[in-house]
């Protein structure tokens, strides 16, 4: 039986052919982990792209972890990662995003060449009652009680209770990046599950308002919660992450 850190562990998947130059840099989201990409990532790479599933400081491992940690380290390991990258040979590099990884994914269009980008149920907009009660979860004092939990299937991988200091690290960065989209010019795939109990729908409408993108579409999944990676539409957002990667790379 896998351990939870070989459970979570990033993962490089090599391409094959004259698509394994391109490299799609996956980014999970807030106390999540590469686990929820595993099933998108084997499905690009069967297509022929090379995938590389980063994980952020603090995730996939130990609440204790992520308490020594704020953005600043999640972003400072995303540009390493990109570094990574280029060095490994990317020619091309499109970023995938789940959630806060989708806010990483755009700071990365902001700051560094990609080809192209893909936000998966990225937040501006939080749901309120379930922010406001995650508050109140940790000066209640459960932070230092919390324990990792796996849902069913074993596709993914959260801190049921993430400590205090990092929802609002968290906050800091979804301000920084939302005073940012303007420039955002590289081809977006904007993607939103309609039943999402954590990020607001309309933040999908609002990041697709407010980039400069020359080339961006949304779209939105009826049946999908925030776990849209590994939720009911997944086949079909699978096939449409797909198809923006192989028209905008070609």
């Amino acid at each position: 039986m896998e351990s939870i850190e070989e459970l979570t562990a990033p993962f490089l998947l090599p391409g094959a052919g004259e698509r394994a130059s391109t490299m799609i840099l996956m980014v999970h989201g807030f106390t999540g982990s590469p686990l929820e990409f595993r099933r998108l990532g084997h499905y690009l790479n069967r297509h022929g792209y090379t995938v590389h599933a980063v994980r952020l400081p603090g995730h996939g491992t130990t609440l204790k972890d992520m308490t020594r940690t704020r953005w600043s380290d999640w972003w400072a390991h995303i540009v390493s990662s990109y570094e990574d990258v280029i060095r490994f040979g990317g020619k091309k590099i499109v970023a995938v995003g789940h959630s806060m990884g989708g806010l990483l994914a755009l700071k990365l269009a902001v700051e560094k060449k990609v080809d192209g980008a893909v936000c998966l149920s990225t937040p501006i907009y939080i749901q309120k009652r379930l922010a406001c009660v995650e508050v109140m979860k940790q000066w209640l004092g459960n932070s230092s009680k919390s324990a990792p939990a796996a849902p069913a299937a074993a596709e993914s991988f959260y801190y049921a209770k993430p400590p205090l200091q990092c929802l609002i690290s968290l906050w800091f960065l979804l301000s920084h990046v939302k005073r940012s989209l303007a420039q955002v010019r590289t081809p977006l795939l904007i993607t939103q599950g309609s039943r999402d109990e954590v990020v607001h729908p309309r933040s999908a409408d609002y990041i697709y308002g407010n980039t400069s993108s020359p080339f961006k579409a949304i779209k939105y999944y009826p049946n999908s919660t925030h776990a849209i990676l590994t939720d009911h539409d997944r086949d079909q957002l699978y096939s449409d992450i797909y198809h923006f990667v192989n028209r905008i790379i070609g």
